[in-house]
This record gives C-alpha cells, sequence and structure tokens, in this order.
C-alpha cells in the first residue's frame, strides 16, 4: 500500500505538473493561441480514453494488475524524456506522440493503482486505504502544480535575460522597432524595450508577467 501510494503521489505531481506547463511550449515558443495550445491537448485525452478501455479490458481477462505500474511508469519516462528534448524546431508531431504517451501512462496508472492497493487490505481498512491514496494523488497534483511552475517562473527571466543581451537580439530589436514600431498595437512592447534598453532583466521581467498584449502585436 505504501508504494501504491508513493505511486500515486508521483503520478499527480507529474500529471497537474505537465497540464499546467506545457502550454507555456506551444504559446511562448510555438505562437500558439491559448485556444490552440488547449487543443494540443486532445491526444493526451484519446490516451487517457484509450487506456481505459483497454487496460480495463485485459485485467478483466488476465485479472493482473501490478503488471502495469512498471509498464505505466515506462511510458510516462518516455513522454517527459520527449518533452525534455523538444525545441523551438521541433515539429508540433512530437509533441502529440509525447502527450499521447502521457496520456495512455497516467491513464494506466490511475485505474489500476487504486484497485491493487484495495486488494491487498482487510475489508475494515478498505475505506481508509482509498482515502490515502487519493489524498496523497491530490496532494502530489497541488505540489507538482505549485514546484513546476515556481521553477519554470524563475528560470525564464533568467533565458529571456541571456537571449536579450546578445548583440544579434539587440540589432534585430533595433531594426523592427524602427520598421512597425509606430503602429499602434506595437506600442506597449515598444515602450517595455525602450525603457529598458540597458538592463535586459527588467525586459524579461516585464515577458515573464502579463503578456497579453503581445497577442495582437506584430509577430516580428
Amino acid at each position: 500500500v505504501i508504494k501504491i501510494t508513493i505511486l500515486a503521489f508521483i503520478v499527480g505531481f507529474g500529471f497537474f505538473g505537465a497540464i499546467l506547463t506545457i502550454p507555456f511550449y506551444y504559446e511562448l515558443v510555438k505562437d500558439l493561441s491559448p485556444v490552440e495550445s488547449g487543443l494540443q491537448f486532445i491526444p493526451m485525452v484519446l490516451g487517457l480514453l484509450l487506456s481505459t478501455f483497454l487496460v480495463a479490458k485485459i485485467i478483466k481477462r488476465t485479472g493482473n494488475v501490478r503488471v502495469w505500474f512498471p509498464i505505466g511508469t515506462f511510458l510516462l519516462v518516455v513522454a517527459y524524456f520527449i518533452l525534455a528534448i523538444m525545441q523551438n524546431t521541433t515539429p508540433l508531431f512530437f509533441g502529440y506522440i509525447a502527450i499521447f504517451i502521457l496520456g495512455f501512462g497516467v491513464g494506466s496508472l490511475l485505474q489500476t493503482g487504486l484497485p491493487a492497493a484495495q486488494t491487498v487490505v482487510k475489508q475494515k481498512y478498505l475505506g481508509a486505504t482509498t482515502a490515502t491514496v487519493i489524498l496523497f494523488r491530490q496532494i502530489g497534483a497541488v505540489l507538482g502544480s505549485v514546484a513546476l511552475l515556481s521553477i519554470f517562473f524563475n528560470i525564464l527571466p533568467l533565458k529571456f535575460n541571456n537571449v536579450f543581451r546578445q548583440p544579434a537580439i539587440q540589432k534585430s530589436l533595433s531594426i523592427t522597432l524602427n520598421e512597425v514600431g509606430n503602429q499602434a498595437n506595437n506600442q506597449q512592447i515598444k515602450k517595455i524595450i525602450l525603457a529598458n534598453q540597458g538592463d535586459p532583466s527588467k525586459i524579461s521581467k516585464n515577458l515573464s508577467e502579463s503578456t497579453s498584449f503581445l497577442i495582437n502585436a506584430d509577430p516580428r
């Protein structure tokens, strides 16, 4: 039961952490709108649905629940490995594969962990066991969301800072501002860049907070 509880914590941590952080990749790197970014999760939903159907059918025939623990864990590792190596030039198709595998792995673990824990305890402990597994899954979800988002928003300004200090980027910004800087929908980003040209860290700070003004700005 302890092992299953720990696994439930890890699944909650990784799954909800991924749901909250992956959209930033699609919006900041792939330049998709929030709606388009959300639609990229359709493969994950398909993976969850497919795993729910297939795993239930297989368990019903074989009666073997525990075999899905290493399988599900392996699928999660594969999915996170693919997500970790994705860059701005990576085709969206690889992202679809990764989150499909993630959904399938999570689905195979979510529905097998609880029944496995319930079968190894006495009936009088059934309620406590069920509540404990679900509780730790939710704790993992909360901590995963907080921890991964905190890491993300601490690393992002440093990345922006390094980018804006590059001479090539500064030259490109200067040329672009001369070309499209007077357009009404570019005024806010122009103001941020001009006001903080001497300190790129301030530009990165502004861009790591609210970026809704970028939606209507010139793509350049």
